[in-house]
């Protein structure tokens, strides 16, 4: 264990090594008050970080499983870079998460007030992202994201590169920017203003895109949600559109939102939905109804050479 004592946040640790097990190099926990630092490019923790003032930043090879790390962010912010962050890992910052960069980080949570850019280079990304106060500015990954990504703010950039949001939920109090990815694939996209710009090499499968409606913090349907008004202004998806939900300043009632006080509903700021491009409607949905909802209006828009239009049950309100 290491505890620090009359540190400041200029206070740096570096954990050099030189032959034998370097792989096996560890440290855990940390405690005490500030680290400006801490370096070990073979280094691996393994125990918590648990200061009572600031972390300013951490080049280490893996964060190991179920480490919590707590602390306020420096004030430039706090970073990361390391190979492997491990399952059940809690990063929980007061102040800015400016950058995160990982090989991989497959579950846990990061959470700050705000956050500034979170990579991800390989395999899924599972971890929780959370903006309690302000904005996140950008999550990049090379495979699926299949957590939540919440901020109280604004959303500036989502995009996994190669990947699908899979039963992911994202979810700006205010205004989601851009988001790109493959596929959406039963996958909540929420937004309390408006959501400007969605591009997708593939389909949207069992999703709901929601410009002016907040699902909360909690990034559920039910509880802190509100209706608050907004536009969906683009979505396009070089693939299928099927049993999906694109809304803007309405709530559409269907299987998941039918018993929320909301359901149907239009706001009373209105919403449009904008310019749309799909390669293919699935028009079926065993009975269900499914489509485009606008408190406002949905823009015309053509599904190859035909007008789109109502039909079996897909449905444009």
């Amino acid at each position: 264990e290491v505890s620090l004592t009359s540190s400041t946040d200029k206070t740096s640790m570096t954990v050099t090594t030189k032959g034998g097990n370097v792989e096996g190099t560890t440290i855990g926990p940390i405690t005490g008050e500030n680290l400006g630092k801490l370096t070990g490019k073979q280094l691996d923790v393994i125990g918590d970080i648990a200061l009572t003032g600031v972390l300013g930043s951490m080049t280490v090879d893996d964060v190991g499983p179920n480490v919590n790390v707590t602390a306020n962010a420096a004030a430039k912010g706090f970073t990361l870079k390391a190979d492997d962050i491990a399952d059940n890992v809690a990063f929980d910052l007061t102040g800015t998460a400016k950058k995160i960069q990982a090989t991989t980080c497959a579950s846990g949570i990061i959470r700050a007030d705000q956050i500034g850019q979170v990579k991800i280079a390989e395999g899924a990304f599972g971890a929780a992202v959370q903006a309690l106060t302000g904005d996140i500015l950008g999550i990049s990954t090379a495979g699926d994201i299949t957590g939540s990504i919440m901020a109280d703010g604004t959303i500036k950039k989502i995009a996994a590169k190669s990947g699908s949001l899979v039963g992911a939920v994202v979810r700006a109090g205010t205004q989601l920017a851009s988001l790109a990815a493959v596929n959406l694939d039963n996958a909540i996209i929420s937004a309390g203003d408006d959501i400007r710009k969605i591009n997708l090499a593939g389909d949207i499968l069992g999703s709901h895109i929601l410009g002016g409606y907040d699902i909360g913090a909690d990034c559920l349907f039910g509880g802190d949600d509100s209706l608050t008004g907004g536009n969906v202004l683009s979505v396009k998806a070089k693939g299928t559109f099927s049993g999906s939900y694109i809304a803007a300043g309405t709530l559409p009632d269907n299987p998941l939102t039918t018993l929320l006080p909301d359901a149907g509903d239009n706001s009373a700021e209105g919403g449009t939905i904008g310019k749309i491009k799909f390669a293919a409607i699935d028009y079926l949905n065993g009975g269900t109804a499914f489509g485009l909802y606008a408190a406002t209006q949905v823009n015309p828009f053509k599904v190859g050479t035909e007008l789109a239009q109502s039909q079996d049950d897909f449905v444009i309100v």
